[in-house]
């Protein structure tokens, strides 16, 4: 039994689907990892958008000359560089004022450099951080951030006028205590140092980045697995037909003399419908008593039909039988074609010894069997009601 007729049996037999039991696994997942795996905390981070060169000074010059507080640069061997760069909080909590450690103090340092200029805010991602934040230039090399709160993606935008040997390239280094972050990671852009591991990229952002990228990736994960289960389903029912079609073929070989073309109409419903729709021609067509009572219930419009859930209702393939010239109606008795339930009854043993009604899985079990006994029951009852009546 191939991998998808295995998950249709099991669907089939239990009343969950397999897409459903799917996607409880996702959500099951999810929930269970966010809920005791996932820890929620800040992340802060440096990250550096530019880191460029003022003026060129290594070529030469001739009469133009770069002064800084009087001093030849060219003269001194000097250069300076512009630093631009973002303080972000990529965590998934907000860092609060009392988050800040007031012995460690949260800022950063020049390295192979010294800042030339008063650091500058040149942008932040709300009001408040504009307002708020102040910048304090300790030393030629170090700069202080006063404790401003940062939620989740908010951050504020600095720059500042390195001034430095030509022969070496000045950097930058964090430094101060935030509770929760363990580090505060300098990273160069968005892309080429971001350390943040899949489970955190995946998943950080804080509560509604989180709810949105769920279903998001859920629905592209259903959609997917829809599409590959709709797939093989496609190509194990291409194979299915195929292999009926075989039979069908090695069946009419062996039965030439006795099939003509009206016959198709049995092994057109076996390719359609599968072994089943067989089974209940021929049980209808070998039972008599059956077709006479279908017989009463196409004379009388006022009997409701009652229709199986599965394959077709007796009474609809009654009517295509006559409809065909299959079964004949005379003087109120149905007779049935020799030649055409001679075909039915070898092909219906023909099919039973190839297993092909093994192979049939059109209902679950427990509902096939509950379908015959309410139609048996259903039969039982009609015929007594028609017997009572006659009798009175």
């Amino acid at each position: 039994m191939t991998l998808f007729k295995s998950i249709r049996e099991m669907d089939q037999r239990f009343s969950w689907s397999f897409l459903g039991f799917m996607v409880a696994i996702i959500i099951g997942s999810v929930t269970i990892y966010i809920e005791f795996f996932k820890e929620n905390k800040p992340d802060l981070n440096y990250i550096i958008t530019a880191n460029t060169s003022v003026l060129d000074i290594r070529e030469n010059l001739g009469s133009l000359d770069v002064l800084y507080h009087g001093s030849s640069l060219s003269k001194n061997k000097k250069d300076l560089r512009l630093i631009t760069f973002d303080v972000i909080n990529q965590g998934d909590t907000s860092i609060l004022s009392n988050f800040y450690d007031p012995n460690d103090p949260v800022g950063f340092s020049i390295v192979d450099g010294k800042i030339a200029d008063e650091p500058i805010l040149i942008g932040a991602s709300n009001s408040y951080l504009e307002k708020k934040l102040v910048i304090e230039k300790k030393s030629d090399d170090s700069v202080l951030f006063s404790n401003v709160i940062l939620e989740p993606g908010e951050f504020f935008k600095i720059k500042i006028l390195v001034l430095h040997e030509i022969s070496k390239k000045p950097t930058i280094k964090s430094f101060g205590k935030v509770a929760g972050v363990n580090d505060i990671d300098v990273l160069m852009d968005f892309t080429s140092g971001n350390k943040q591991t899949f489970l955190e990229e995946s998943f950080g952002g804080g509560v509604y980045p989180n709810t949105a990228r769920f279903f998001a990736f859920s629905l592209l994960f259903i959609l997917l697995l829809a599409l590959i289960i709709t797939t093989f389903i496609q190509i194990e029912e291409m194979n299915d037909k195929r292999r009926k079609n075989k039979l069908i073929k090695v069946f009419k070989e062996y039965d030439t003399d006795k099939i003509t073309e009206k016959d198709s109409f049995f092994f057109d419903y076996y390719l359609t419908s599968g072994a089943d729709i067989i089974k209940q021609l021929f049980n209808l067509l070998t039972d008599q008593e059956r077709l006479n009572h279908l017989l009463k219930e196409d004379e009388n419009p006022r009997k409701k039909k009652r229709s199986r859930p599965w394959g077709l209702d007796d009474q609809e393939l009654f009517s295509e039988l006559m409809s065909e010239g299959f079964i004949v109606v005379d003087n109120d008795v149905v007779t049935v074609n020799a030649a055409r339930l001679a075909v039915i009854t070898d092909f219906f043993n023909y099919l039973k010894r190839k297993g092909e009604f093994k192979r049939s899985n059109s209902l679950p079990i427990h509902t096939r069997e509950m379908v015959i006994e309410m139609e048996e029951h259903n039969k039982s009852f009609n015929l007594t009601g028609e017997k009572d009546s006659s009798s009175s």
